[in-house]
């Protein structure tokens, strides 16, 4: 994460780039999901306050929509501006700035939910939540592209199996 005094020695674009991963790694922080060496941990400004002065520089961008703007605008003005204002404007903003650079969210941005189960000391969870004997069966399949999409759902819905 960056310092918002710092965002003002970058080119539009490289700021906005840089403010988009940064919004993507504080709605990761937000749901208890930081990624290793991107939690928020800035000891003299909180992260409510942390979002709220990012918002106020990405809204004097010139090519910043007026509708975005008008919205992230209200979204910091909320009160409370408890976790869900935080991840609401965190993912507006990011959105946002994603469609300013022309770069659109893929599935690589999918926020995960936190898992339940302990990691192992290298950080891999060895057993996964499923719905018992809930199986997706995949037949006659005409693309072989599909299959990475069956997978992703099947493990999304807690599918125990899937069956090819």
């Amino acid at each position: 994460m960056i310092e918002p005094g710092k965002l003002i020695h970058l080119e539009a674009g490289q700021k906005r780039r840089k403010l988009a991963l940064t919004f993507g790694a504080l709605e990761r922080d937000i749901d208890g999901i930081p990624e290793k060496g991107n939690e928020y941990n800035y000891k003299t400004i909180s992260r409510p306050d942390y979002i709220k002065r990012l918002v106020e520089i990405i809204v004097k961008d010139a090519d910043m929509p007026p509708l975005a703007r008008d919205q992230l605008i209200q979204l910091i003005q909320t009160e409370p501006f408890d976790t869900q204002a935080e991840k609401r404007t965190c993912n507006l903003a990011r959105n946002t700035l994603l469609a300013m650079i022309g770069t659109f969210p893929a599935e690589w941005d999918l926020i995960i939910a936190p898992h339940p189960n302990t990691p192992d000391k290298n950080g891999v969870v060895k057993e996964r939540d499923f719905f018992k004997d809930v199986y997706v069966y995949a037949e006659d399949i005409r693309s072989p592209f599909n299959l990475g999409s069956i997978f992703r759902s099947a493990e999304a819905m807690g599918a125990q199996k899937v069956l090819i």
